[in-house]
């Protein structure tokens, strides 16, 4: 033995790390014995105004969502990496101008990239590429394909913004559309009008977009009612009619002279080929042009069109939308989600606009579409779904506890839990959203583990016989180190995803923030109001003087 060496090292390192455990071992049960115990203590003994100083601390923090302190964004705002112009001219407006506007749009994304450096502070162009194409004779579309930089200090949205600028305004456009491609990319805010009075629904439609202009944020305004687009009405007189000719023919003749008339096809290999018979080009493309044409009566004869009929202008309707007899029209447009979000916009209007609305135009009724309209499905369908859900949760607790009541206690932490999922949206400055509530959802069957081993082990004091006081306190006090280190290491493994800051991470970190500061907080109040619970059930079953 005299010869065996002895590694000294290893028992120093054993023993520093045994001592440092020791330490934060004996640390922990001081906080327990000295801080947890007495404050518990106190919150068991004055049970009812402890549990109304939580339900007022959850009626504040709610509070904040309608307060506009934590912002609301159905869909979160999520960085992508193309936008396109969507442009719409007016009808009657031929594809050379919807080709002449469209290459404006590219020139404008161009100018992006050549003043970066003003715009950004950066020097490599924000704009990999520009790709344009029209899809009809008054529609276009251009799509910008954004350079990927994870370290870049600007957003896709302060690109869009300053393509926009540049664009300018347009002359004969009657809708032009920046945004972002991607979930969620579609617009924002939709109001309907629907209505029989087509004179009141025109000037309500004017009032409406007008009214969305004046809030900061609200852009690419949209509409689908359309004044129409001139045309003529060609009527036969009675000088027509005494020629016997029909109002059908005549149609028909003018069409011809000015779309052709098939005079026969000709076969050329595996082509067919029509010929068609019209007026020369330069005879047909004024629109005094009309009265030169000539009409063939029944007797071999010609006449001019002008003398055998009228012509009355009118605007014609290029798409009329209706819905249970009614004509129906939208305003639509976009919201710069880092200003307002569509949720504060509709609630303003329902607060000081659309009564005084209403009553200017008593024959038009209002709708929220878009987004609002969305939201209030998805939100239903979330509901229904959190209502199965607690119900599950309710019966899966029940069988192995026996009891009816006790499920009802450890579930009464679900509600707090809200309190940190909020909260932590508020302290990251992260939009509550659909994905948000989704970790809520998942929240509601996590925050109950904690509940459950606490009363668990509450009821098996009970049966070594005994009482209130004594059981929820050594309960707790067994039960601490277990609840705070199931729920710090939750945290800890889901903080990687909270601070993510890549793109592709984006659409997960409304969730995880819900559960990750949901757990951390309902983890405290696990330890205060499911003893106060506890005592209140006790009280009321006449078991607690």
């Amino acid at each position: 033995l005299a010869h065996i060496k002895i590694d000294n090292k290893k028992t120093l390192k054993q023993s520093g790390w045994q001592n440092f455990q020791s330490k934060i071992d004996q640390k922990l049960q001081n906080f327990i014995k000295f801080k947890y115990r007495p404050f518990l203590h106190r919150a068991i003994t004055h049970k009812l105004l402890t549990l109304c100083c939580f339900i007022a601390l959850f009626i504040l923090t709610v509070g904040l969502i309608p307060s506009g302190l934590v912002r609301t964004s159905f869909f979160p705002d999520v960085e992508q990496e193309t936008s396109v112009a969507d442009l719409e001219m007016q009808s009657g407006l031929g594809a050379v101008v919807t080709d002449e506007v469209t290459q404006q749009i590219e020139l404008a994304a161009l100018r992006v990239n050549q003043n970066a450096a003003d715009l950004f502070g950066s020097q490599l162009p924000p704009i990999k590429s520009v790709y344009a194409f029209n899809t009809t004779d008054q529609k276009s579309k251009t799509y910008i394909q954004l350079s990927v930089n994870p370290d870049r200090t600007y957003s896709s949205q302060d690109v869009v913004n300053a393509w926009r600028n540049y664009i300018g305004e347009i002359i004969g456009v009657k809708s032009l559309e920046i945004y972002a491609l991607g979930p969620g990319s579609g617009v924002d805010i939709r109001l309907e009008l629907s209505s029989t009075n087509v004179s009141a629904l025109s000037d309500s439609v004017k009032e409406l977009r007008h009214k969305l202009a004046e809030y900061q944020g609200v852009y690419d305004l949209k509409t689908n009612y359309d004044e129409g687009t001139p045309e003529y009405k060609i009527e036969l007189n009675d000088l027509g009619k005494s020629m016997g000719l029909s109002q059908v023919e005549v149609a028909r003749q003018v069409r011809y002279a000015l779309f052709g008339y098939e005079a026969q096809r000709i076969q050329r290999g595996k082509d067919e080929i029509r010929v068609k018979v019209r007026y020369p080009e330069h005879q047909r493309n004024q629109l005094t042009d009309l009265n030169k044409i000539r009409i063939n009566t029944d007797d071999g004869n010609t006449i001019p069109l002008y003398e055998i009929t009228t012509f009355k202008p009118q605007l014609a309707l290029s798409e009329i939308t209706r819905f249970n007899k009614k004509r129906v029209v939208y305003v639509s447009g976009r919201i710069d989600k880092q200003k307002t979000s569509s949720n504060e916009i509709l609630a303003d209007l329902n607060v000081n606009y659309l009564n005084q609305f209403q009553q200017r135009y008593p024959d038009v009724d209002i709708d929220f579409g878009g987004q609002s309209r969305e939201q209030r499905t998805a939100t239903v369908s979330l509901l229904k779904g959190f209502g199965l859900s607690l119900i599950l949760i309710y019966a899966l607790l029940a069988i192995p506890l026996k009891s009816y009541l006790q499920p009802f206690i450890i579930m009464s932490v679900i509600p707090f839990g809200i309190i940190g999922a909020i909260f932590g949206h508020a302290l990251l400055n992260i939009p509550l959203g659909l994905l948000s509530f989704f970790g809520i959802l998942a929240l509601s069957g996590v925050v109950v583990n904690d509940s459950l081993v606490l009363v668990n082990r509450y009821n098996e004091f009970k049966v070594q016989g005994k009482n209130y006081f004594e059981a929820i306190e050594l309960a707790a006090q067994s039960r601490f180190r277990a609840i705070i280190l199931t729920s710090i290491t939750t945290f800890m493994g889901l903080s990687p995803l909270v601070f993510e800051q890549s793109f592709q991470a984006q659409f997960l970190v409304p969730m995880a923030v819900s559960l990750a500061f949901g757990i951390l907080f309902a983890t405290v109040i696990t330890l205060v109001i499911v003893p106060v619970v506890i005592g209140i059930t006790e009280k009321l079953r006449g078991n607690l003087t």
